[in-house]
């Protein structure tokens, strides 16, 4: 599975190398800091 990403990753121009990855790491702080804040 991870040779696709990385094929992905330069086969795909549109998009930056880092979208993958990031994503993902920026999705679980967002839920992570929605939790804080509701929790207050």
């Amino acid at each position: 599975m991870s040779q696709e990403i990385h094929g992905t990753y330069s086969s795909e121009p549109g998009e930056p190398a880092e979208s993958a990855e990031p994503e993902a790491t920026r999705r679980a702080a967002d839920e992570a800091e929605s939790s804080r804040a509701s929790r207050g």
